[in-house]
């Protein structure tokens, strides 16, 4: 299943569902810069502050997701297989990432045709850590490791 994120927010009627996630995909896809600090919950879309310290500076919903056919951990799962097998960006936006993705050399010739950028792919799997796809309801653990990609890890302090 891939999460089609650029879809996502129609809802039946076919009205947009206004998210600070939803606008900053849309503004990531249009070629906007973004800075996301899972550690100090911040983020910034083209220098200006949406979210600091866990704050919302701007108003709206954090994420809408809507009816999802999936699990948070499902979303997440597919999130991370589109950043892993995305394509590197002409223009990357120098945030260093926090989860690993495959290098160019490793895709497909359709991969690279079809695939996401990696510039988009990263702010996905990012915004939807930040901001609140995930809740964290295991005090003993410090991280969460994926069974299907062990690549994959997420810390407490990211969410």
């Amino acid at each position: 299943m891939k999460v089609d994120l650029k879809n996502k927010n129609k809802t039946e009627r076919g009205n947009a569902m206004s998210s600070i996630y939803s606008e900053l995909l849309e503004r990531v896809d249009k070629g906007a810069k973004f800075k996301i600090d899972l550690v100090q919950k911040t983020l910034k879309i083209d220098g200006k502050e949406i979210v600091l310290e866990g704050n919302l500076i701007e108003k709206g919903e954090l994420i809408h997701m809507g009816i999802m056919p999936s699990s948070p951990i499902e979303i997440l799962e597919q999130l991370y297989a589109n950043y892993k097998r995305s394509v590197p960006s002409s223009h990357h936006n120098g945030n260093k990432p926090y989860f690993k993705a495959d290098s160019i050399e490793d895709l497909t010739d359709d991969e690279i045709a079809f695939n996401w950028n990696r510039n988009f792919a990263q702010a996905a799997i990012e915004g939807y850590v930040l901001l609140g796809g995930l809740i964290w309801t295991d005090d003993k653990h410090w991280f969460w490791q994926s069974e299907n990609y062990p690549e994959l890890v997420v810390l407490s302090e990211w969410i």
